[in-house]
């Protein structure tokens, strides 16, 4: 999959957007930039990729932006969690089973 930030309309303004998530959430440099996590939140399988929606437990309609590795946690950010406003929604790494990521070569992507 080809690297993309939802609502974003060139490569450099994705990379600002991203840099500045990372930024403002004080993440670590992101060996590899995650498109899609599945893992289990209350005992509930649960999936989401960058552009798609939070799964429906969480209440929340609105693209995912980024997804970031914080070590024992993932912070995956919406418009409104894990940007300006909110937290983002937080992950046990221990509850993760299956991670894919973004092309590392791959060149931005409009969605």
């Amino acid at each position: 999959m080809d690297f993309f930030i939802p609502l974003t309309t060139d490569h450099q303004q994705a990379e600002n957007v991203y840099s500045g998530l990372m930024t403002y959430l004080k993440t670590p440099p992101q060996a590899q930039r995650i498109h899609t996590l599945s893992w289990m939140h209350e005992g509930i399988p649960c999936e989401c990729s960058v552009g798609g929606n939070l799964p429906d437990i969480f209440c929340l309609s609105e693209p995912i932006l980024a997804i970031f590795d914080c070590g024992d946690l993932l912070k995956i950010c919406t418009p409104s969690r894990g940007t300006v406003h909110n937290t983002p929604i937080y992950v046990d790494k221990l509850s993760v089973h299956h991670v894919e990521y973004f092309n590392p070569s791959s060149r931005f992507k409009i969605q």
